[in-house]
Order: structure tokens, then C-alpha cells, then sequence
């Protein structure tokens, strides 16, 4: 009785095995995609996408893709192995495996394929059912809103491509259409009823694979901008410099851009706030940035001094032949010299014990010698701007300092640019590179800070901050100055981004011609709390050709407190063209049940 127990027993293992297993022979899933339509075969996998398609799920090993259909996927999620065994089919180009008879799951949380990077005219069948990148797409319907079941066209490298939206992509449909450059993550898609060659549709699978390409400048520790002149020394980010002596406020790189002249003997002294770092007691790794103009050549002028008395030599110097640099790690070769009145942008990057390199509006000036952990070009608590102990220091000209705890690299610096952030202001607004300058009345402040909700659809380095002060007025607001006059010819609906601690919360923007004698105003309404959202202002019957400021009021009507409650954030001002209305998309009859953009 034993023995007929312990083999019945093996029997019904075995049986629990075989139900378990495939019974044909596995392939890759490049193997598969070579046989002919109708032959089953059992293929292995990581699962690139979840629910958000339906019943669909994108497999891929390292040699190819394919689609698999079917109820039995419903407990199948992104990221999962899992062994299917189907019948190949062919559905409006799409080959994949369905009906499916097995479908196993063999782990879970599994890294996914990277994605491969194409242009549009590479996607093509070999990519089909891949996870694949496009950069620097732009969307025709820039502006608008996603909605549900749509091919929305894009270009990148002078090439169309397209994406496709599903209805129950609850996290994209209604999100604002982005118009500038994205990079697009999604599976390879085909959708066309006769031609084998066409319908090629990129599917992202969520809002996080349309990402607006942003700035690699990193977070700035300190930024100091010098364009209020009744306060030239408050930081727009981190601490208010320090004055040794005295100052003037002078006119900047363009109109409206204002700048320090700090004269020989006195300086400006920063408390950084960096920690020490970089393996030693002192800050070693830093970065610095300083727009400057000289007046004369042939001078002693100053840039920055680590030494916190000042009582050694400056750290860096441009000399009496127009070099900039010092001995200790070197100076410009003879081809770069600095001219008098003229801007110039210098980008300091420090590792001390690895690298000192210095670039000059974009272009590296000096490859120097790195100098040792915690040595004089290490930081103390704080740093000194265009201090020297012995009077080699005639007055400089300074439109703009910042301070990184990191060492910035040449593309980096390169970005960074030249001393015009100081560029034109012009639509859209995105308060990034500066400056930008508002007018204030009625006791609201508005400035550009680093952006403190870094959350949902703007998760962008700054934003614009107004807050409505107590003792001002109803009608506080503030006003930006345009480098360029509005045309409402094709894009007639402004669209910014809101950040509100209330619902329901008026907001005016309206536009102005020079003298502001003449305008044209939209209210629009916030719709949530405490989370970014879109707000359109539609302006179709303004006038083209006449305004070219934008003043924008919250809470209108209401005194307010200069609390949480009568602060306002808004990013993004966009002047686009207003959406057509989405219309349905409608199929062809077909045998098999239509799944659009599957």
C-alpha cells in the first residue's frame, strides 16, 4: 500500500508539472516573428507595459517584441518573466500571439529593456513591440489637451512620427499638449489595415514617458542678480550678500538688466551655506559663475577671494595683460583675453584634488592644474567677490553671481551660455535663464524662485511666486515687461500653469500696450488646490500688434494677508492656438474585435 501510495502520488506531481509547462518547444521571440501566422509557439519575456492598454501586453527578450492578446493577461503586470504560449496572428499589422492557451508567470519586478533610440524614419518592423526613445520631439498640436483614442503627430530631426493615446489613460488624456521639446519613452506600435510598411504609433504608456526636456544645470546653492537697485545685495536664491565699503547700481548687459560696480577696496562677502565636501574640512567641490565687465584694460581686477580676511592675494584675477587666472593653477592661453566694455560670463569649476576648470561664455579658457584637499582654493564659511588684500582691485562691473556645490562639467558650462540671459523677453515664459523683471503694485510682490512643488505636471527648476501682502490692494497684481508684440493673428489662447491653495480663485491676465493706456483682459478660474494645473485665458478678439506687457492678478477683489493663503505660483505663460475640438475616430468593420491603436 505504500509503495501504490508514494507512485500515485509522483503521478499527480507530474500531471501539476505538465499543467504548468508549455508543451512546445520555446523560441526567441525574433524565431517566432520569422514563422508564418497561425503556428503556435511559446516565447519568454519581460512584460513592458501594465493595464493602462487593456488586455494587451508588449513582451520583449534581447533579440526582439511582440504583442500578446488575451484575458488571460489580466493579472500580468509591467515588469513581470513570464513564458506564453499562443497562436501567431496578424491583426492590422500588429503581429501577435492570440488566442493565448498558457501563460505563466515565472517572477515579478524584473528591470526593464532600455529603451532603443531611434529618429522617426528608423522605426520600422525590426523595432516593432520594442520599448524605443525619440528625442527632441515637438507635437503639432502643441497647446491643446490629449484626449482618449487619438494619434497625436509629432516631428524630431526634421522627421513625422506619431503617438497614440488610449481612453483609459486617465494620467494622460486632459493634460496639456507640451510645446517644447519632449523626449517620448513608449512600446512600438502598428495600427493600418492594409499596408504592411505603415501605422507605425509610439504608446506611451504613462504621463512619465513625455518628458519635457529641461535643463542639466543643477541647483544653484546661492544667485545673486543685482536688478533691484533699491536693494541690490538680496539673493534670489539663499542668503543677502554682505557689503564691504560701498556700491552703485549701474545699467546691465540690455535694458531693464541692472548691475553692481563695485569700486578698488571694498567687496561683496557671501555665507554660501555649502557644507564641506570633497573628502576634506573644506567646501572642495564647487562651482562659480560671475557676469562681468571691465572698464579699462591693462588693470589689476579682482574676481574672487577664498581667503575670508582678505588678507592674501585673490584666488583669481584677470591681469594687467588682460589674462584671466592666477599662478597657482594658470592663466588664459594668448588667444583669450578679455576686452574692456564687454560682457563676459565666467564659469569656475572646482574638485579640488581632481580638476580646475574655468570657461568663458561657454568656452574653456583654462585646463589647470588641480590643486590639493582643504588647500587655499578649498571654501571656508564664506567667499569674498572681488576682494584683494594689497589693492588689485580696480572697479569691476557685475551683472550676476552663482554658487553650485558641485563641479559643473563643460557641457554644463556650455549651456550655461554666454552673459545675455540678459536675452529679449519673449513668449513662452518659462523663468528659467532670466532676467525677468516684474512691476509690482497694491502691496504684491511677485519674484522667480527655485520651484518649491516639484510635483505633477511642472517639475520644472523655477516658477514665478506672487504673494499678496497684508495693507495692500484689491486689485494687487503685477505686471512683465515683453521684448515683443503680441500677435493674435493664429495663436490666440494664453495658457499658464497654476499652482493655488484654493479652488475658485479669480485670476485676470491682461495684456497692455506700452504706456498702458490700452488693454485687452481675461478671468479664468483655478480648479484645484494645492496641485499644478493648466488655466486658459482665451483671447481671441484682442488686436494684434498693440500690447506687449503682461500684468496678471490673483484673488482679484480680495485684500490679501501675505500668508500661505495669498500665495500664488504660475510657470509656462504660452500664447498658442486654441484646440480644435477631438473628434471620434471611426473603424472599419473587422472580424476581430477592434482594439484602436493596439
Amino acid at each position: 500500500m505504500k509503495t501504490r501510495y508514494l507512485c500515485v502520488t509522483s503521478l499527480w506531481l507530474l500531471i501539476a508539472a505538465m499543467l504548468s509547462t508549455p508543451l512546445h518547444a520555446q523560441n526567441t521571440i525574433l524565431e517566432a516573428r520569422g514563422m508564418t501566422p497561425g503556428t503556435v509557439v511559446t516565447v519568454k519575456g519581460i512584460v513592458t507595459n501594465g493595464a493602462e492598454f487593456g488586455v494587451i501586453r508588449y513582451l520583449q527578450d534581447n533579440t526582439a517584441g511582440i504583442a500578446v492578446y488575451g484575458s488571460l493577461l489580466n493579472t500580468v503586470n509591467i515588469c513581470d518573466s513570464v513564458i506564453i504560449t499562443g497562436t501567431l496572428k496578424v491583426y492590422n499589422q500588429l503581429l501577435e500571439l492570440d488566442p493565448l492557451t498558457s501563460v505563466v508567470i515565472k517572477s515579478s519586478g524584473n528591470p526593464l529593456p532600455t529603451a532603443i533610440e531611434l529618429t522617426p524614419s528608423q522605426i520600422s518592423e525590426p523595432y516593432e513591440s520594442m520599448l524605443i526613445k525619440v528625442n527632441n520631439a515637438l507635437f503639432t498640436d502643441a497647446g491643446g489637451t490629449f484626449a482618449g483614442n487619438t494619434k497625436y503627430q509629432f516631428t524630431s530631426n526634421g522627421e513625422i512620427g506619431y503617438i497614440y493615446i488610449k481612453s483609459n489613460q486617465t494620467d494622460i488624456v486632459g493634460q496639456l499638449i507640451p510645446s517644447g521639446a519632449v523626449t517620448l519613452t513608449a512600446v512600438l506600435s502598428q495600427f493600418d489595415y492594409s499596408d504592411p510598411t505603415a501605422g507605425y504609433q509610439m504608446l506611451p504608456r504613462t504621463i512619465n514617458d513625455i518628458q519635457i526636456a529641461s535643463s542639466s544645470i543643477p541647483t544653484r546653492k546661492g544667485w545673486w542678480k543685482f536688478d533691484d537697485g533699491a536693494d541690490m545685495l538680496k539673493a534670489n536664491i539663499g542668503s543677502a550678500l554682505t557689503l564691504n565699503g560701498t556700491q552703485t547700481s549701474v545699467p546691465g548687459p540690455v535694458a531693464g538688466n541692472l548691475a553692481i560696480e563695485v569700486a578698488m577696496g571694498n567687496y561683496l562677502i557671501a555665507d554660501h551655506g555649502i557644507a564641506p565636501n570633497g573628502g576634506g574640512d573644506s567646501v572642495n567641490v564647487y562651482s562659480l559663475q560671475f557676469d562681468i565687465l571691465v572698464p579699462e584694460l591693462g588693470l589689476w581686477y579682482a574676481i574672487f577671494q577664498t581667503y575670508q580676511n582678505n588678507d592674501q592675494d585673490a584666488s583669481m584675477f584677470i591681469n594687467t595683460n588682460n589674462f584671466l587666472g592666477a599662478w597657482r593653477y594658470g592663466y588664459s592661453a594668448d588667444t583669450n583675453v578679455i576686452e574692456a566694455d564687454t560682457w563676459y560670463r565666467i564659469v569656475v569649476s572646482v574638485e579640488n584634488g581632481v580638476s580646475y576648470n574655468v570657461y568663458v561664455n561657454g568656452e574653456k579658457w583654462i585646463s589647470g592644474v588641480a590643486q590639493e584637499v582643504d588647500s587655499r582654493d578649498g571654501l571656508g564659511q564664506t567667499i569674498l567677490f572681488f576682494a584683494d588684500n594689497d589693492g588689485e582691485d580696480a572697479t569691476i562691473v557685475c551683472s550676476e553671481i552663482s554658487i553650485w556645490d558641485v563641479a559643473l562639467t563643460a557641457e554644463q558650462a556650455l549651456e550655461l551660455g554666454d552673459a545675455s540671459p540678459n536675452s529679449p523677453v519673449l513668449l513662452p515664459l518659462d523663468f528659467e535663464n532670466g532676467p525677468y523683471t516684474f512691476a509690482d503694485w497694491g502691496n504684491a510682490v511677485t519674484t522667480v524662485i527655485p520651484n518649491p512643488q516639484s510635483i505633477g505636471i511642472n517639475t520644472s527648476a523655477n516658477v514665478a511666486q506672487q504673494i499678496r501682502n497684508s495693507g495692500g490692494a484689491t486689485i494687487a497684481g503685477s505686471n512683465i515687461a515683453l521684448d515683443q508684440k503680441l500677435d493674435f493673428t493664429t495663436n490666440k489662447l494664453f495658457i499658464m500653469k497654476v499652482f493655488s491653495p484654493r479652488t475658485g480663485i479669480p485670476i485676470i491676465l491682461k495684456a497692455e500696450n506700452a504706456d498702458h493706456s490700452l488693454s485687452y483682459e481675461v478671468t479664468a478660474y483655478t480648479g484645484l488646490a494645492n496641485n499644478w494645473e493648466v488655466i486658459k485665458f482665451n483671447f481671441d478678439g484682442a488686436t494684434s500688434g498693440i500690447f506687449n506687457n503682461l500684468s496678471i492678478f490673483f484673488d482679484f477683489g480680495i485684500y490679501g494677508d501675505g500668508t500661505a493663503n495669498s500665495t500664488f505660483l504660475f510657470d509656462d505663460i504660452q500664447l498658442v492656438p486654441v484646440p480644435p475640438k477631438p473628434t471620434a475616430i471611426i473603424k472599419k468593420a473587422s472580424t476581430a474585435p477592434i482594439i484602436d491603436g493596439q
